[in-house]
């Protein structure tokens, strides 16, 4: 993590940062069964657009177009994360798209309320409320 900061000011988000990941071996489950598989490195941005903290992830392999999608993760101030996949990044894991899809397209999304954030916070820090309110 190169920086990272994320506040939440008055219902809104604020969020900026960068993040890269070497790639390697890693494991997830789909359909109740766990699998494994390496990914190449991955670099993200962190910024904020209309109150929602927006990650951005792309592939950082050298040769690799750098402005090709790979996911988004936005979380909103309201507590709402949602996660998107692209065909591409399905491909990598070992899960190729069997739609007529481009590569850059999110062909899948998932959302979940992850926290609530009190009718009067007593602190601004959106840190605070994710320690005792995250469930994701």
């Amino acid at each position: 993590i190169d920086e990272l900061h994320l506040r939440n000011d008055t219902g809104a988000l604020s969020a900026n940062g960068a993040l890269r990941w070497p790639g390697g071996p890693t494991t997830y489950t789909l359909a109740r069964r766990t699998r494994a598989v390496d990914l190449p490195a991955m670099a993200a941005t962190l910024a904020t657009q209309d109150g929602t903290a927006s990650l951005e992830v792309r592939s950082a392999t050298q040769g690799a177009n750098p402005s090709a999608s790979l996911l988004e993760v936005r979380l909103q101030a309201d507590g709402w994360l949602r996660i998107r996949l692209t065909k591409r990044f399905l491909a990598l894991a070992g899960n190729p798209w069997p739609g007529n899809a481009a590569d850059d397209d999110f062909v899948i999304a998932v959302a979940e309320q992850c926290f609530e954030l009190p009718e009067d916070p007593a602190a601004d820090d959106l840190a605070v409320l994710l320690q005792s309110n995250f469930t994701c």
